[in-house]
């Protein structure tokens, strides 16, 4: 809490945020990325492509260049209508489950209240703490310390009308479990945690949510560089779009992203993920040690191991379209 009560006792004159940077040419380079050809070993596959445990192909990763990538995506198609067919990989690893599957269900063509119609893997509010998606994030040692600093996560998301949970949780570093998870909805809408809360995810419309992570940030060269010292920067976006900044945090709004939350554990603390070892380093979605999670529908999940620029993010669109691959 120490940046926002320092930052509370500055001025509160508010500055504008500088003008975004140009956009980052991407250039994908994976061959063949249809995982709709069914397989049973790699060689049935495109050139570049694996078979997957659903018996579909998929790419281990997406080379972005500059070494950028994208680790993981997940699209929850199921055209048997089965659970198992919906945990496949596109990019990455197949998710695997941390527990059992009875709060899981295949939802097909799901209308929201725009006339948006999307396919995807319903979970309901779990019964145990021990019910989880696993997902093996491929993600590598990056920013200069001994874990995962920077990154982005990427959710298309449905949550029902009637949807009455207080929180519901998005994801969790923890690989067991064993804490609250990193980021949540509340109960109007607002993406955040640690009581900082912006933006609104309406219920009853499909939403693509963005949570960008950089936890080695300089900021030495700002005017609240005492303040901010050793303060990781999570940026939160909803359908392209930044969610607004607190009160609180608009004095050094120049220095900050649109979207802002701090991250104050730094580079080896909450926030920052572990690498696993030969790629098998784990985080869990749509879990929380107290079942704060609720009820909503997932049709797409991506990783990056990168922080997205705000430019990067807006050209991702909205949901209502698979996140795109490149």
């Amino acid at each position: 809490m120490l940046l926002r009560h320092a930052l509370i006792l500055l001025f509160l004159a508010a500055c504008d945020t500088p003008t975004p940077a140009p956009p980052v040419t991407q250039t994908p380079t994976t061959a063949g990325r249809d995982k709709s050809a069914g397989c049973t070993k790699d060689d049935e596959c495109p050139t570049g492509l694996t078979c997957g445990a659903a018996g579909r192909c998929r790419a281990d990763f997406v080379d972005l260049g500059d070494g950028k990538r994208i680790t993981g995506h997940w699209d929850f198609e199921a055209p048997m209508g089965t659970t198992g067919e919906a945990l496949s990989a596109t990019v990455g690893a197949d998710l695997t489950l941390f527990g059992d599957d009875s709060y899981l269900a295949v939802t097909k063509a799901l209308a929201d209240v725009d006339g948006k119609t999307l396919s995807g893997l319903t979970y309901s509010k779990p019964t145990l703490k021990t019910q989880a998606l696993v997902v093996r994030h491929g993600l590598s040692v990056n920013g200069g310390g001994p874990k995962v600093n920077q990154y982005t996560l990427i959710f298309d998301m449905y949550y029902p009308l009637d949807q009455s949970e207080s929180f519901r949780a998005l994801y969790q570093t923890n690989p067991t479990n064993a804490d609250d998870a990193d980021l949540f909805l509340n109960n109007t809408g607002g993406i955040g945690v640690t009581g900082d809360y912006t933006g609104v995810v309406k219920r009853g419309i499909w939403t693509r949510v963005v949570f960008v992570v950089d936890l080695v940030v300089d900021y030495s060269s700002t005017p609240y560089a005492s303040e901010l010292a050793n303060q990781g920067t999570g940026v939160r976006y909803i359908d392209g779009v930044p969610t607004p900044i607190l009160q609180e945090y608009r004095i050094a709004a120049a220095y900050l992203p649109k979207g802002f939350i701090p991250l104050e554990e730094g580079p080896t603390g909450r926030w920052a993920i572990e690498p696993g070892t030969a790629g098998d380093g784990t985080l869990l979605i749509f879990c929380d040690d107290s079942k704060e999670v609720g009820t909503g529908t997932v049709a797409g999940f991506q990783i990056r191991n990168y922080a997205m620029s705000a430019t990067e993010v807006q050209a991702l669109g909205a949901a209502g379209f698979q996140i795109p691959l490149e």
